[in-house]
């Protein structure tokens, strides 16, 4: 509320635009400018507050006055438990009190406008409404939409609701069908496990819990104004990963009797925590392999059982992410591998190095695709590790067998170290650089079996299973069934230093675009484009690039001669090797540095 004398004006903050300036004028004369930040995680709002009186249009104010410079002050406390603001309301005394019958099970539109009012209730809804025939809600079983691909113990819905389980596995949305009121319900109550929050929602209304400071076991409520309910309890399993989640969900429309809707969402449900980060070190920062040992009362020299693997494996919090076939079973014997290799790309390669014989690995025919599998033998398991570019859909992809990651390769750092890790136990250190001018990629890559959560332990095996290595880039079949096409021309007018462009997009379902629902949008048409001035003395693409400096991050010798690797790399980042010929020219031995004739 902000108000000058008798004028007083209410906001909804649902729809606020926080650090926006807003002003209060009354004609000129009477000014309040102010602007209202809103710091959630730190629970205060953020006021600046001046306030002018003015009689001059065009000169400055008589008076103005700073009453707030960016003051922090702290949010009331909201009671999201709070019952219907209308005490005792019972919806049937409501019906007969305006003359209509107490059991109806559906209200006139303008009777349940003016209820929604009359309840505080119409500013939350939202003005799109959920729809159970469609995504994400539809199609379902027993009420559910899965989008998690984990396998978990869900209670069937009634027919008033439908819920969708989101793909990080810890998030559901539910659309709950409100008859009475001829209108759907969205609600939603999503745990983040690598920001510490929980976020639950009824409609427009919603709130934000820290976990960090969170009582994990306590019952909770959240209401719209008594109408709709969320309880929920919330327990936590740090060592196997797991939230375990009691969700109900109600609409009641009496105080003092039983709600018309209930819906258990979720009962003792385990919904496991995602992996926050790709380099995820041991749950317990102690563990230590031979402790483990020690304790079950094993030699450490003796190769794990499969029952003694498995209890490892529990430990370390790991089973869930373990391929239930163990890659080494689904290999193609050592003998028939070329140095423990198959390779399935077509396009030449050099020689791929010897693999220990504890690994095997695979490219794929994609030729940016590798999957190795390592056998540790003490451990009496086999890992799967996988890694692969998509240039075509500009995405990366690995894996240590079940857990995967992805990232746009807009956002991949090219020639930097990266590592990802199965909680400390398994891990994969890579490097890609990008050799776009000869079309290919540099790759590093190594993997690792780690024992000892000691950052002084050498781990148990590391092997280096590829350095520096060429992997060709595949062609880009464009030409796919569903596509999105494009349609050009480009004309060059040398004289006028000019192009002049016709570009169409065309989204095509079939070879001929012939379809109905295929269609183009002209982009461009006719349209003079100019040319961009060539600048031949510009200096280092590289900003203030140093060869000593770049030599050193290398670990080479800058007076040495550089691999050829090196040299691909070095030509690549200063933007060289497309200007380059393909067949280099020769120094000979000739008189004074010069040859007769016209061939060099």
């Amino acid at each position: 509320m902000i108000g000058v004398e008798k004028i007083a004006l209410n906001y909804s903050l649902l729809d606020y635009e926080w650090g926006k300036l807003q002003s209060l004028n009354v004609y000129g004369v009477f000014n309040v400018n102010y602007t209202i930040d809103d710091f959630s995680s730190e629970n205060v709002v953020v006021f600046s507050v001046n306030v002018s009186v003015c009689f001059e249009s065009l000169k400055k104010c008589e008076f103005s006055f700073t009453v707030l410079k960016e003051a922090r002050l702290a949010k009331p406390s909201c009671d999201f438990d709070k019952t219907f603001t209308i005490t005792d309301f019972s919806l049937r005394s409501y019906l007969t009190e305006i003359g209509l019958d107490g059991s109806t099970s559906l209200l006139p539109a303008h009777q349940i406008s003016e209820l929604l009012h009359y309840l505080d209730i119409a500013q939350f809804l939202l003005q799109d409404q959920c729809n159970q025939q469609e995504l994400p809600f539809a199609p379902s079983k027993n009420g559910w939409n899965k989008g998690c691909p984990k396998q978990l113990s869900l209670p069937p819905l009634d027919n008033t609701t439908r819920c969708h389980l989101h793909d990080f596995c810890t998030g559901v949305t539910c659309c709950t069908d409100v008859r009475i009121l001829d209108r759907t319900v969205t609600t939603y109550f999503k745990l983040d496990p690598c920001n510490w929050k929980l976020f639950i929602g009824i409609e427009r209304m919603t709130h934000t819990i820290n976990l960090l400071d969170y009582k994990f076991g306590k019952s909770e409520h959240f209401k719209l104004h008594g109408l709709i309910h969320l309880d929920f309890i919330i327990e936590e399993f740090k060592i196997s990963r797991m939230y375990m989640v009691n969700l109900n969900l109600s609409v009641c429309f009496e105080t003092h009797y039983p709600c018309v809707i209930h819906v258990t969402v979720l009962r003792n449900t385990q919904l496991p925590k995602r992996i926050c980060n790709w380099k995820s070190d041991f749950i317990d920062s102690d563990f230590s392999y031979r402790t483990f040992l020690q304790e079950k009362g094993l030699p450490e020299d003796q190769t794990l059982t499969n029952y003694h693997m498995k209890d490892l494996m529990e430990e370390l919090g790991i089973s869930e992410f373990l391929q239930g076939q163990e890659c080494y079973k689904s290999q193609r014997s050592l003998s028939s591998l070329m140095n423990g290799w198959e390779n399935e790309c077509k396009i030449p390669m050099s020689k791929l190095p010897k693999n220990p014989e504890f690994v095997t690995c695979k490219i794929r025919e994609s030729c940016t695709s590798l999957e190795c599998c390592l056998i540790a033998g003490k451990l009496g398991r086999s890992f799967k590790l996988f890694i692969e570019i998509e240039p075509c859909l500009f995405q990366l992809r690995l894996g240590i067998e079940e857990m995967t990651f992805s990232l746009l390769l807009f956002e991949f750092e090219w020639g930097q170290p990266v590592e990802a890790w199965l909680f400390g136990l398994v891990r994969m250190k890579f490097t890609f650089t990008d050799l776009s001018a000869e079309n290919q990629y540099l790759f590093d890559l190594s993997v690792s079996v780690c024992l000892e959560a000691a950052k002084t332990e050498p781990c148990y095996i590391v092997v280096n299973i590829l350095e520096k290595y060429r992997l060709p880039k595949p062609k880009c079949d464009w030409n796919t069934k569903i596509s999105v096409a494009s349609e050009y021309s480009l004309y060059d007018f040398q004289s006028e230093g000019i192009y002049i462009m016709n570009l169409t997009f065309s989204f095509c379902l079939d070879d001929t675009c012939d379809s109905e629902d295929s269609f183009s949008v002209p982009v461009l048409e006719n349209v003079k484009l100019p040319k961009q001035k060539c600048h031949w003395r510009d200096s280092y693409r590289v900003k203030d690039f140093s060869l000593g400096q770049w030599s050193k991050e290398k670990n080479t010798e800058q007076s040495s001669v550089l691999p050829d690797y090196y040299i691909s790399e070095l030509l690549e980042q200063l933007g060289l090797t497309y200007y380059l010929m393909e067949k280099q020219c020769r120094v000979n031995n000739e008189t004074n540095g010069w040859k007769s004739g016209d061939s060099i």
